[in-house]
């Protein structure tokens, strides 16, 4: 190219620029005829969720060559769940009929193409334990009422949670299993002993405490007053 004449180089460059990327991308492979590359996939949720009932999900991103799947399935810790295919959004969700027990889940999505390949996409998330309280807790308070109402808002469901109530001087006066369960939730104490017998009015104090599946404990305590009626 050295004792080409000026013009010659210059075209010769020219030549270059216009048809080196043509070249390249004609001999860029290609998936064989009939096959599907495989999908991008991305998981939609966090891993870490507070509540036990959020929406878990993958999005199908749309490759090159990649058509759109005969069938997906969402697996939890092995098991299929009911999900649901959006062809529009290309998102494939599942929301739990049941609330999830505080601990940590593997979602796979097994997708099916229509050539019959399979693929299999993991993604790990943990539903955290613990609760927390809505309204007056307890109430009313101070209270001159037959009963008086605990009321919380679990997050999560718990393995157990126990309510004790305690006079000032720390003598246990009540300790109650409650049932688990998620949403709003309402104990109501109508003032008496284990025995069955009317506590005395005065100033009591509560704990609250919810043990979870991974041995972890959240709790919280107060303060309120019966008063004579």
């Amino acid at each position: 190219m050295r004792n080409l004449p000026v013009t010659k180089r210059v075209l010769s460059a020219i030549c270059t620029v216009l048809f080196l990327p043509l070249l390249l991308n004609i001999c860029k492979p290609v998936p064989a005829h009939g096959a599907l590359l495989a999908p991008e996939v991305e998981f939609l949720g966090s891993e870490k969720i507070k509540s036990s009932k959020e929406t878990i999900g993958f999005v199908v991103k749309a490759n090159p060559g990649t058509l759109d799947p005969a069938k997906t399935v969402i697996l939890l810790d092995g098991a299929e769940v009911n999900s649901i295919w959006d062809q529009t959004t290309k998102v494939v969700r599942w929301t739990p009929s049941v609330p999830l027990q505080s601990r940590n889940y593997t979602a796979t999505l097994k997708l099916t193409n229509t050539d019959g390949s399979v693929y299999g996409f993991d993604a790990s998330f943990t539903i955290l334990p613990g609760f927390e309280f809505t309204g007056s807790l307890p109430w009313p308070n101070p209270c001159r009422e037959t009963t008086i109402n605990f009321r919380y808002t679990m997050t999560s469901v718990p393995e157990n949670i126990w309510i004790r109530i305690y006079d000032l001087s720390e003598n246990l006066i009540l300790k109650r299993e409650l049932t688990p369960g998620d949403g709003i939730q309402e104990f109501a104490w109508d003032k008496c002993f284990e025995s069955g017998e009317i506590v005395p009015y005065g100033s009591y104090y509560y704990v609250l405490e919810a043990t979870n599946y991974d041995g972890t404990s959240t709790r919280t305590t107060g303060r309120f007053t019966l008063l004579p009626r």
